[in-house]
């Protein structure tokens, strides 16, 4: 019979993974980041040889009148993309340091990533981002002639 030749696997029996706890957050932060990366670059790539008018409104945009700090990114990762780098300033000038960033996740070890939060401090991370996303929504109230 053929549980003579396989035994039945029984999941008491299995062993215990060994590695830390978040050790396997840490694989699906990674999973998740190249994914993401991948994600960004793949849809620059199509949308930038779509034709011009096909891209996402941004709702905050459309309720509000006005723009949101993201406002032009897709834009600006779709010409980016598309080597239409004046266009992508344009746009955004912040779409370059997304495909930088998507780059980089696909590209480095994870571990850099890993080192380098711990050398510059979760708190200086979002307070980096935060003065990111502010600047970018200072160029986009200036490039709407709301300041």
């Amino acid at each position: 019979m053929i549980q003579d030749i396989v035994p039945a696997y029984r999941p008491s029996e299995a062993p215990a993974c060994s590695c830390p706890p978040d050790h396997r957050l840490s694989i699906l932060n990674r999973r998740l980041g190249r994914g993401g990366a991948f994600g960004l670059l793949a849809a620059g790539i199509a949308l930038a040889h779509l034709p011009n008018g096909v891209g996402l409104p941004c709702p905050v945009f459309l309720l509000t009148g006005v723009p949101c700090p993201l406002c032009g990114m897709t834009t600006s990762v779709r010409n980016a993309m598309g080597l239409r780098f004046s266009k992508a300033a344009a746009a955004n000038p912040f779409g370059f340091l997304a495909v930088a960033s998507a780059l980089a996740v696909i590209v480095l070890p994870w571990n850099t990533w890993q080192r380098l939060a711990q050398r510059i401090g979760r708190v200086q991370i979002v307070f980096g981002i935060a003065g990111l996303t502010l600047a970018s929504w200072f160029f986009e109230l200036n490039r709407y002639h709301l300041v």
